[in-house]
C-alpha cells in the first residue's frame, strides 16, 4: 500500500454527559501530513513544510444542506409535526476504491500488538465531501410507485439538515404516509430511521419500538392527555411532543471570575435560532458588545458597572420556564387566506424585525402568530438613527423573503411596518440623490420588496420596539403584543389598519441626502463668461461658436492667456444651455 495514503487521524467524540451512548468516531481530514526522504526511507511527518491535508485536496462542493431556520419553518407550517434521525448516514454512502487509501487508519488492541492498516470502505464524519455525497443520493431517490412518493421527494430536498428529517403535514394520515415512505425509500438504501417524534402518538403507532425517539416509552406518554412532560431537541430547540410546544432552559453552571472568554463559552448556550426571546437575548448581546469594546484582554475582570449587568441579566435564566411556544403557525386546518406583517424597528443600540402569520379561518376568524424574528447590534462606529431604521427595514425585508421560501403555507400578501418617517421617506425619494450607504440599502430593499407594501405603523403598535427593550423571560410571556403582533393585523379589513400620514422627514434624514450641486460639461469655464455671450440672436450654431470664439479670443488677449479653441467656445455655449434649461433640484 501507498505510504501517501496513510496520516489520518480518527479521533473518538467523548460527552461527560453521554458516556453511555455509543462512542462516535471523527474523522480528522483536516490533519496536516506529508512524506519525506530520510536516509533513504520515506517517513510520514506532521512537521514538514510541504506536507498538506486531506481535505485541501477535495474541490468546493455545491450547498446542499438546507438552514437551520428553514428546516424549523417547515416543521411548524403543518399541523401535525414529526421528526426522524437517519442512524449511520454516511457509512452507508461506499467510498471508490482509488479513493480509499486516503482513508486509511492503523489499529492495535494492545500495546503489544503490531499496527494493523484499515482502509475505510464508506464515508466518514470529517471528510469535506461526505455531507454532500449524502445529500445527494438522499435527493436522487425519487420513488414515484411509493405511495407519497412526490412529497417524500420534497421532504427529503427541503425538510433535512444532513442526517435529521423534520417535515409537517395538515393531517395525521398524511403525516404518517409520509413517515412511512420516507423510512422505505432509505431502507432500500440500507438506511434506518430512528428517534423518530411526532405531534400526534397515531403517527408513530405502525413503527417498531426501535424507531422511537429513547424518551418515548410507548403510546401513552405521547398522549396529549398524558401527565408525564417529555422534553426532546428538534434540531437543538427543546420540544415537548405531548403539549406540541417549545420550551427552553437554561442553567450555569461552574465559579469563578467572568471574563470574555467565559462568556462567549456561556452565551451560545441559550440556542434561539426562530428568535423568540430575541427582547431576552438583544440583552445580552448588548452587554457583551459593550464587554467587547471597553475590556481588551480576553482573561481580563469585568468592571463593576458591565459585571452587575452581565448578573441581572443570568438570574433572569430561571424564567425560561414560563415561555412556552406553540409549534404549529396555523390553529386549525382549511384557511381560507394567509397574510405575512413583518415589523421593523431600530434604536441606539440594536435593530430588529419580526414576522406573523395571519391566517383566515372558515368561520371568519382570523388568527395570527409568531413566526420568525431576527435582530442584530448597531454596528461599533456611529451610525444614525435613520440609517439604523433603514438597516431594520433591510433586515425585516430578510425576514420575509426567508419565511416566504421556507413556509409551505401559501401566502396572498406581504406587508412591511415601521414606524419610521424618516425610513419611508428615504425609501420613497426618486428625485434627489441618496449618499452611498442609504442609496445601496435603498436599492436593495426596492429590488426585492414593493413600494406599495410599506406602511407605517406607531410605536406602541410595533412589536420590533419590544425586541430592542430589555425584557425578561417572564414579563415577554405576558405580553401579547410580542407573540401576536397588533390586534389590527388579525382585522378582516384593510380599511381598519393605520393610515399612513405624509412622509415628513426630520432633520437627521435630511442629512442623508447629498449635496447636490451644479455640473457642467466641461468644466474649467470661468464664472461670468456665459454672461457676455446673448447667442440667442444668431441663427446657426456654427456662427455662434465663431461669435464665442471671437469674443473670448479679446478677453484672453487682455487677460494674457492662450487663444481660445472652437472647443472653448461650444463649451461656453453649452454652459449657457445648461443655466437656461436644468432645474437645480
Amino acid at each position: 500500500m501507498d505510504i501517501e495514503g496513510l496520516g489520518r487521524i480518527t479521533h473518538p467524540v467523548i460527552v461527560v454527559e453521554r458516556l453511555a451512548w455509543p462512542l462516535l468516531l471523527g474523522y480528522d481530514a483536516m490533519a496536516i501530513y506529508g512524506t519525506k526522504v530520510v536516509a533513504g526511507r520515506s517517513i510520514v511527518t506532521w512537521d514538514w513544510e510541504g506536507a498538506r491535508a486531506l481535505n485541501a485536496h477535495l474541490l468546493p462542493d455545491p450547498k446542499l444542506i438546507n438552514e437551520g431556520v428553514d428546516v424549523l419553518l417547515r416543521l411548524r407550517s403543518g399541523l401535525v409535526g414529526y421528526s426522524g434521525d437517519v442512524a449511520k448516514m454516511f457509512l452507508h454512502i461506499y467510498l471508490r476504491p482509488e479513493d480509499r487509501p486516503y482513508h486509511c487508519f492503523l489499529w492495535r488492541a494492545s500495546p503489544q500488538e503490531q499496527f494493523v492498516i484499515y482502509q475505510f470502505q464508506s464515508h466518514v464524519f470529517g471528510n469535506k465531501g461526505s455531507p454532500f455525497v449524502a445529500l445527494y443520493a438522499l435527493r436522487e431517490q425519487e420513488r414515484p410507485e411509493v405511495e407519497g412518493g412526490a412529497q417524500v421527494a420534497e421532504t427529503l430536498a427541503q425538510s433535512t439538515l444532513v442526517d435529521d428529517v423534520l417535515d409537517s403535514a395538515d393531517s395525521v394520515e398524511d403525516a404518517r404516509t409520509n413517515l412511512e415512505a420516507v423510512r422505505v425509500i432509505l431502507a432500500d438504501m440500507c438506511m434506518e430511521v430512528k428517534k423518530c417524534m411526532a405531534s400526534h402518538p397515531q403517527v408513530l403507532e405502525h413503527l417498531p419500538a426501535g424507531a422511537w425517539a429513547e424518551e418515548l416509552l410507548d403510546v401513552a406518554a405521547l398522549s396529549q392527555d398524558s401527565q408525564g412532560k417529555t422534553e426532546l431537541r428538534a434540531l437543538g430547540v427543546q420540544y415537548c411532543p405531548q403539549q406540541d410546544i417549545f420550551t427552553f432552559q437554561m442553567q450555569i453552571q461552574g465559579e469563578g471570575a467572568w471574563t470574555k472568554r467565559k462568556i462567549l463559552r456561556v452565551f451560545p448556550r441559550l440556542f434561539d435560532p426562530l428568535g423568540f426571546l430575541m427582547p431576552y437575548v438583544m440583552t445580552a448581546r448588548c452587554v457583551f458588545s459593550a464587554i467587547a469594546r471597553e475590556v481588551k484582554g480576553w482573561d481580563e475582570k469585568l468592571s463593576l458597572n458591565l459585571l452587575q449587568r452581565l448578573l441581572r441579566w443570568m438570574q433572569q435564566l430561571p424564567e425560561l420556564g414560563h415561555i412556552q411556544v406553540p409549534r404549529c403557525v396555523k390553529r386549525a386546518a382549511g384557511a381560507r387566506g394567509a397574510t405575512l406583517h413583518v415589523f421593523s424597528d431600530a434604536s441606539g443600540e440594536s435593530y430588529a424585525a419580526v414576522a406573523y402569520l395571519v391566517t383566515c379561518c372558515a368561520g371568519g376568524q382570523s388568527t395570527a402568530r409568531l413566526v420568525l424574528s431576527r435582530g442584530r447590534v448597531a454596528p461599533a462606529q456611529t451610525r444614525s438613527i435613520p440609517r439604523l431604521e433603514l438597516l431594520g427595514a433591510h433586515l425585516g425585508v430578510q425576514v420575509g423573503k426567508t419565511v416566504e421560501k421556507a413556509l409551505k403555507v401559501k401566502l396572498t400578501d406581504t406587508h412591511y411596518w415601521t414606524d419610521s418617517l424618516n425610513m419611508l421617506f428615504l425609501l420613497q425619494n426618486e428625485q434627489r440623490r441618496l449618499k452611498t450607504f442609504v442609496n445601496n440599502k435603498v436599492r436593495k430593499i426596492k429590488h426585492t420588496t414593493d413600494l406599495s407594501q410599506w406602511k407605517r405603523v406607531s410605536t406602541a403598535l410595533n412589536p420590533a420596539d419590544i425586541a430592542m427593550c430589555a425584557s425578561g423571560p417572564k414579563e415577554l410571556a405576558s405580553r401579547p403584543l410580542w407573540w401576536e403582533g397588533p390586534a389590527f393585523i388579525r382585522a378582516p379589513a384593510a380599511a381598519t389598519w393605520p393610515q399612513a400620514p405624509r412622509f415628513q422627514p426630520t432633520e437627521e434624514g435630511l442629512k442623508e441626502l447629498r449635496k447636490l450641486e451644479q455640473v457642467f460639461m466641461g468644466g474649467g469655464v470661468e464664472k461670468g463668461e456665459e454672461e457676455i455671450l446673448p447667442f440667442q440672436r444668431w441663427g446657426t450654431w456654427e456662427k455662434a461658436v465663431r461669435v464665442a470664439r471671437r469674443v473670448l479670443t479679446w478677453k484672453h488677449k487682455h487677460q494674457k492667456r492662450q487663444p481660445p479653441t472652437t472647443w472653448e467656445g461650444e463649451r461656453i455655449l453649452l454652459r449657457q444651455m445648461q443655466l437656461n434649461q436644468w432645474q437645480v433640484l
